[in-house]
């Protein structure tokens, strides 16, 4: 079973209207994001729709009815640094602005994108403890996931390939690891 781990997961915000549909696309807006550091947790990125449940008094059945689409919203706690002009200095603008962005979560071979939107922003000083940089960040669109690789083999001749929407490298193993 194969295993996809948290360390090393980067998390970006770029203008609302730059395009992201494939990974060259991505790549690029990357280059001109805000990069969000130190991120301790994301939390849970999806969405979920809501259950009326209905039973009746003549029998012992159930009926469910699923209901619409809703987003939620996680918390953004960061180690507070007030010389980052990149994540934490954006999160600022979008709440004091009322403004919108694309977040881009990068982990591993694959990027999670999604609209977002800053609805709480505090800082909290603790004993013992270091200033965090609190906000709560709100899901505005529906996750989507975009794998960059999507196929990788070894061909007859002992050449790896590997394709993905945009290209294909083909090399030897020392090549391409």
């Amino acid at each position: 079973m194969k295993i996809t781990e948290s360390q090393g997961t980067k998390c970006y915000l770029v203008d609302e209207n730059e395009p992201l549909s494939t990974s060259a696309e991505i790549e690029t807006a990357i280059l001109s994001s805000k990069e969000i550091l130190f991120i301790p947790t994301l939390g849970d990125i999806g969405s979920s729709k809501s259950v009326t449940s209905y039973s009746f008094i003549n029998t012992s059945e159930v009926a469910k009815s699923i209901g619409s689409r809703t987003l939620p919203n996680f918390n953004c706690d960061l180690i507070y640094d007030a010389s980052d002009t990149q994540g934490q200095n954006e999160i600022k603008e979008m709440y004091k602005n009322n403004t919108r962005r694309n977040m881009i979560i990068s982990i591993r071979n694959s990027y999670i994108i999604f609209k977002v939107a800053v609805s709480a922003l505090n800082t909290s000083v603790l004993k013992d403890s270091a200033v965090i940089a609190k906000s709560v960040i709100e899901m505005c669109s529906i996750p989507v996931n975009i794998s960059i690789f999507e196929t990788i083999f070894t061909s007859s001749d002992g050449f790896i390939i590997v394709s993905s929407d945009d290209y294909i490298l083909v090399g030897t193993e020392d090549v391409v690891a």
